[in-house]
């Protein structure tokens, strides 16, 4: 699953990526800010999972490029 927007994407990367099945989160980072919201999601989202006794995948397999990277 790729996004690069957090508030649009944000539910899709956390909710559609099966990491124990070798999923990975794909992230476009095009400004620092969303970046910035992005880190702050995936802590939220990992001490969710850990408060629920989950197990923690919000915080595993995440690829981070930039646009000028994949052109």
């Amino acid at each position: 699953m790729g996004g690069d927007t957090p508030t649009s994407d944000g539910y899709m990367l956390f909710h559609s990526v099966d990491v124990s099945k070798g999923g990975v989160h794909l992230w476009v980072n095009r400004k620092d800010k969303y970046m910035t919201q992005l880190n702050g999601m995936i802590k939220a989202n990992a001490e969710a999972q850990a408060k629920e006794k989950l197990p923690v995948t919000a915080d595993k397999n995440w690829v981070i490029v930039k646009p000028d990277e994949i052109q």
